[in-house]
């Protein structure tokens, strides 16, 4: 919630082109939620790749061997600080009239054996597969 009000705020200083002391105020917010976000995205991801590995192997036993893996991609380039990546594009960001880089353009993939599930799988195992990847957080519940 805090990333989002951020977020949210620095957008609109975006917007009315405010002074720059403002845009890096809440770029420093954007920098301490977006970290604490992504780290959490990432641990969680993890767990889901896991549960969902198990779940879908008994969901489609063809794939019971499968390798699955994961990437997770945070949203800016990956060796670079958000921090500095937000300030050397506040430029191009008052351009667009939002922020381009952070948490919120974080994006994750699973893949099986090196391959694009919708490529891989049938129609059917395709359901089975987001079926595995819905009711993976589940087991974090029973």
């Amino acid at each position: 919630q805090s990333y989002k009000k951020s977020l949210q705020q620095r957008n609109a200083a975006l917007k009315n082109r405010s002074k720059r002391d403002e845009l890096l105020l809440w770029d420093n917010y954007l920098n301490r939620h977006g970290l604490a976000l992504t780290e959490h995205r990432s641990r969680y991801l993890e767990r889901l790749r896991s549960e969902f590995e198990v779940l879908f192997g008994h969901l489609c036993p063809a794939f019971a061997d499968a390798d699955i893996t994961s990437r997770f991609s945070i949203g800016w380039p990956k060796n670079e600080n958000l921090t500095d990546v937000l300030l050397a594009n506040i430029e191009k960001d008052q351009q667009h009239g939002y922020t381009r880089y952070g948490a919120h353009a974080c994006d994750w993939t699973l893949k099986i054996n090196d391959a694009d599930p919708a490529e891989l799988l049938s129609r059917g195992q395709q359901k089975l597969f987001f079926l595995a990847i819905s009711l993976g957080p589940a087991e974090n519940y029973s």
